[in-house]
């Protein structure tokens, strides 16, 4: 017993392992050198038993065939004779219809070489090839794929069906009706003269399909198996064409778009062709029957539809821009597979919602003769937009004079013509290129017979216009309409011709050379140059002639410039006058007011006396670095004027 018991332990085991290994055995037709032979019936056709043939555990040979999406990964292998026919449809229905739908790729191969391929590139049941590229009696292959990127589909069946044009069943033309659907008599098919596919007469026919709907429009090849009275089973394939001749029905709405960006817009037709079919519920119902238990009706709420189904939706115009702001007349269209179309007219507002947006570059402008800068606010924009509409450009500052000589920070403001303002800040730079006019003219002026005059001030050398003034007539803020002038903003005062002067302002006025001494008396010829303040300089030829001063004394002398003690172009024996030639000396009352004197003699200064006096306009000084200045009476010094002495110079009072 004990020995039976391990014999029976011994067979399962083993019936076990060979159930393994068998799950993980691949098919028999893994590779093209063993594929499966189909040999055909007396028609041409194969019908494989249900689920006969499996891609599971199969390797694949890493190919890619043309209008596959993958490379062979799971594929079992085919050979066939092509048979003698119009067209060979090869189908391929996986066994469990409950399992995952799974990829399935076909193809056939004269050899190595590609004759056909077909993917329907998502997850199926079926696939088919239809063809009619092959040659009676020649061998091919047939290779089926089920990618490893999707489910497994496992067992298949597999059919090889062919078509002859034959008299006894001619094509059948099936007319979907409203509901999408048809069904043909199979009694009203054939021609009773003719016994196809049988071989003879007492053929009892039946098609595998009766019934059709939208998905199969077009061309369906059906198997017809015939019963012989001999007992024999026949095939064969008749075509099917299923057509629908319904036009759709539409229904569309009158719609309002916005441009935004881009100066267009783009409408969708399923936006405007109304496609969402639906009910509305009522409540109570407007009719209700006694006792039936009802209280609510729904009402299917007008759309667009077709028996076989809306393929394509389309508008006679779907891109609209600027020339289309207002109403638009525009022909909706619903297609269906067929072909057949319905259209209806709806109109299409446009409207220009485009947000302003702004945007601004740096402007150079520069200063013309009479100083002015004309900005126009156009120059400043880079780039701004506000849709259809267009904008106006202004700016809050749109002229400019020498005081505006560099950058500038002003506004720039865009307004649409739905009155939306948009502003930034934006540099205006104000350049001045033109230089000053110099007119010159001759000076006379007096030698320091005691040490060298340096000329710092060159006004005197150049015909000097009044001062150009510019006068604000106005205070001028926030928007400034475009086309404003200089005129509107300022007045002219002065524009003198013949002298010197600048589109803008004098800055300096110097002369070269311009240190002299007693040994330049006489004529000396000078360059004068005039600088403004946007550094632009100009220059001209003149003279200078030093004439010796004269030397008596005089009484009273007020100084008219600062300077040396000893220079006697300072000094005037009258308050503001010109200058005489002469330099105080020992019975002389200086007078010093708004003005800085400075001594540095080697000799001392004999004089009666020194009177300081106040300026309200400048201060006024006496420096004395070195030498010594004797006086008869006493030094007057108002409270305001200075006098400095450094301990080199001397300053007494000698009274005689």
């Amino acid at each position: 017993m004990r020995s039976l018991g391990r014999s029976y332990a011994l067979i399962a085991f083993l019936l076990l392992l060979t159930a393994e290994l068998s799950a993980f055995q691949a098919p028999k037709n893994d590779f093209k050198q063993n594929a499966q032979v189909i040999e055909f019936g007396p028609n041409g056709n194969y019908f494989s038993k249900p689920g006969e043939f499996t891609t599971k555990n199969a390797t694949g040979e890493e190919f890619r065939l043309s209008g596959w999406g993958d490379r062979a990964t799971r594929s079992v292998w085919f050979k066939f004779v092509a048979p003698a026919s119009d067209q060979l449809i090869i189908t391929i229905n996986k066994a469990n219809a409950n399992a995952p739908k799974g990829y399935i790729q076909l193809g056939i191969l004269d050899g190595d070489n590609p004759v056909e391929s077909k993917a329907f590139g998502y997850p199926t049941d079926a696939e088919q090839i239809i063809t009619s590229q092959l040659v009676a009696g020649k061998a091919y292959f047939l290779v089926v794929d089920n990618p490893t990127e999707g489910n497994e589909i496992g067992a298949f069946s597999l059919k090889f069906q062919t078509f002859l044009m034959t008299t006894c069943a001619s094509v059948q033309t099936v007319a979907l009706n409203s509901n999408g659907n048809e069904q043909i008599d199979t009694d009203a098919l054939f021609k009773s003269e003719c016994y196809w596919p049988c071989t003879g007469i007492g053929c009892t026919r039946e098609l595998d399909q009766t019934k059709f709907d939208a998905s199969q429009m077009g061309d369906n090849y059906v198997t017809v198996k015939g019963l012989g009275v001999n007992g024999k089973t026949y095939f064969g394939t008749m075509l099917v064409k299923v057509i629908d001749t319904i036009p759709p029905t539409i229904e569309a709405k009158d719609f309002r778009v916005n441009i935004l960006r881009n100066g267009e817009v783009h409408v969708d037709p399923k936006n405007v062709i109304i496609w969402r079919c639906k009910k509305t519920a009522s409540e109570p119902s407007p009719s209700p029957s006694p006792d039936a238990g009802e209280n609510t009706f729904f009402q299917e709420i007008p759309c667009s539809k077709d028996n076989a189904g809306i393929e394509r939706f389309e508008l006679s115009k779907t891109v609209f821009t600027c020339d289309d702001i207002g109403v638009n007349e525009v022909v909706a269209t619903v297609i269906d597979a067929s072909g057949n179309k319905a259209s209806t007219k709806v109109n299409i507002s446009v409207f220009d919602l485009t947000p302003l947006s702004i945007k601004a570059k740096t402007v150079s402008l520069y200063l013309d003769e009479n100083g002015i800068a004309e900005l126009n606010p156009e120059m400043l924009d880079d780039g701004s937009s506000s849709g259809c509409s267009g904008f106006e450009s202004s700016a809050n500052k749109t002229v400019f004079d020498f005081n505006n000589i560099g950058d500038n920070s002003i506004s720039y403001i865009i307004k649409n013509q739905r009155g939306d303002m948009l502003a930034t800040e934006v540099v205006v730079k104000v350049n001045d290129t033109i230089a000053p006019t110099v007119v010159p003219q001759e000076v006379k002026m007096f030698a320091n017979m005691k040490a060298p005059i340096t000329i710092i001030d060159g006004s005197p050398f150049v015909k000097l216009c009044p001062d150009a003034q510019f006068v604000p007539k106005n205070e001028v803020g926030g928007f400034v309409p475009d086309g404003a002038g200089p005129a509107d903003f300022f007045e002219l005062v002065n524009q003198v011709q013949g002298c010197t002067k600048d589109n803008g302002s004098i800055f300096e006025i110097w002369i070269e050379p311009r240190d002299f001494t007693a040994s330049n008396l006489g004529v000396n010829e000078v360059e004068v140059f005039v600088s403004d303040n946007a550094g632009n300089i100009s220059s001209a030829k003149t003279t200078l002639t030093l004439l010796k001063p004269e030397l008596p004394c005089k009484p009273q002398l007020w100084a008219i410039a600062s300077g040396d003690w000893n220079d006697p172009n300072i000094w005037s024996d009258t308050p503001n006058g010109k200058s005489i030639g002469a330099i105080p000396c020992g019975n002389t009352t200086a007078h010093i007011k708004g003005f800085s004197v400075y001594v540095q003699n080697d000799e001392a200064i004999e004089i009666e006396a020194i009177r300081l006096l106040n300026s309200a306009d400048a201060k006024t000084e006496l420096n004395i670095y070195a030498g010594q200045i004797n006086m008869k009476k006493e030094l007057y010094s108002e409270s305001n004027s200075k006098m400095f002495k450094h301990k080199e110079a001397a300053l007494e009072v000698i009274k005689k």
